[in-house]
């Protein structure tokens, strides 16, 4: 498509049926900036989904937005949503769910389920620690995580660290650079900037409840020499971008081959073929502690820094 004429702030507009073609859904996708004179690209991906057949699209449209002056989001960001509203869990897949651990979706969210028994009979190996989602989200920046997440009354109060969300950080030696995790009945934030203990910080957040949804949005951009940054929205009530609960910055965060100080160098590793790069995880990743279910919804990342990126994935936001 072309914008041929004037500067508008168009929103994009479609139309689409994921089970019977009389259960069409309006989705509203920007606003965006649209300049004159150039050229755009739209792509629409068609995912098969355990279905005879995936979604039938029409409708599709750039309105211009009354407000020529309401906040856009830009173009070209790479985005990772899902609001888990049928079997499938695309665009994310499993990284590990080892019978009997499992992930399963049902009224529009997420459950991961951890098996204590399974894991002591199998003790070290690592497909049976959790369940977790990923996806394609790949970063050597900064980044964005947006979702709801739930501890339901199968999540033990008593037990100690369970990581629930996973800033991933591959090279050479393939862990996290950042995490958040449950600890008895605290949630805490982790943060390092080498794969050693000596290089680990650790925040308490303070105390969570069980059986409500809790909002929650991480910003983080990797950085040596003190050129790296976290931010972390978390409330039960509607998140405010100029309210964060906590936020950290000139720190060492991530770790491998740099280009910058604030950029990871992602060529390939020949000892692994790895690259250095950060990659995501959500779910369960435990290995005692007992049985644990745990739940996600509105699910959201978001590469790299956008405009408006705290808005792409709010999970209090209408996507």
């Amino acid at each position: 498509m072309a914008i041929k004429k004037g500067r508008n702030v168009g929103e994009l507009v479609k139309k689409s049926s994921s089970t019977r073609y009389t259960d069409f859904q309006k989705t509203i996708h920007g606003s965006f900036y649209l300049e004159e004179n150039k050229e755009y690209f739209l792509k629409i991906a068609f995912i098969k989904a355990a279905t005879l057949f995936t979604y039938n699209v029409n409708g599709i449209r750039i309105i211009p937005n009354e407000n020529q002056n309401k906040q856009t989001f830009g173009m070209g960001y790479a985005i990772y949503q899902i609001e888990f509203s049928n079997e499938a869990t695309y665009p994310f897949y499993k990284y590990w769910a080892m019978t009997p651990n499992y992930i399963t979706i049902q009224n529009e969210y997420v459950e991961f389920y951890y098996n204590q028994m399974t894991y002591d009979k199998n003790f070290g190996v690592r497909q049976y620690k959790g369940a977790e989602l990923t996806t394609n989200f790949v970063t050597i920046k900064d980044g964005w995580y947006g979702y709801k997440v739930y501890l339901t009354d199968d999540y033990p109060k008593n037990a100690n660290t369970t990581i629930i969300t996973q800033i991933f950080n591959t090279n050479r030696v393939n862990t996290w650079a950042g995490h958040l995790h449950t600890k008895q009945q605290n949630l805490w934030l982790s943060y390092r900037s080498a794969a050693l203990d000596r290089y680990e910080t650790d925040v308490d957040l303070g105390k969570i409840e069980w059986n409500k949804w809790y909002n929650v949005v991480i910003y983080f951009k990797v950085g040596q020499n003190n050129k790296g940054k976290i931010k972390l929205w978390l409330s039960l009530n509607e998140l405010k971008e100029d309210e964060p609960f906590y936020e950290t910055e000139g720190i060492n965060f991530g770790f491998g081959s740099w280009i910058d100080d604030k950029t990871l160098d992602n060529t390939k590793i020949e000892a692994n073929g790895k690259t250095n790069q950060i990659l995501c995880k959500f779910g369960l990743y435990t290995w005692d502690g007992g049985d644990k279910i745990i739940r996600f919804k509105n699910l959201t990342v978001l590469e790299y820094n956008p405009e408006g990126a705290f808005d792409i994935v709010n999970p209090c936001k209408d996507k």
